[in-house]
């Protein structure tokens, strides 16, 4: 009983915090503000923190542009924001710190 209490805590933190990450990055990567778009990258974090794997990574800029993604975070329980592009400008590093802060500020 207290394996399943437990089991099922850490599936609703995780689904709030995946919540969390969509809700902060939507108004940056508009893509994000289409539910269909924002359901599956909820649910592709909420399965990253249940079983982590350290090439996980979900898009969240135009699926054709593809720069701009999460990946696993080094603090675990976590994502951050990586961008993809080439070469990797100071400005695109600067967002990526900027973007990873965001969304591990008030995280649930």
């Amino acid at each position: 009983m207290i394996f399943n209490n437990r089991a099922a805590a850490r599936r609703e933190r995780a689904a709030a915090y995946a919540r969390h990450v969509v809700a902060v990055l939507a108004p940056h990567f508009p893509d994000l503000q289409h539910s269909q778009a924002a359901t599956i990258v909820t649910t592709a974090i909420e399965q990253q923190l249940s079983t982590p794997h350290a090439s996980w990574e979900a898009i969240i800029d135009s699926a054709y542009v593809a720069n701009w993604r999460l990946r696993p975070a080094e603090e675990a329980g976590q994502v951050r924001v990586a961008c993809h592009r080439s070469p990797l400008s100071a400005t695109d590093r600067a967002r990526e710190t900027e973007l990873t802060a965001l969304i591990n500020q008030g995280a649930p």
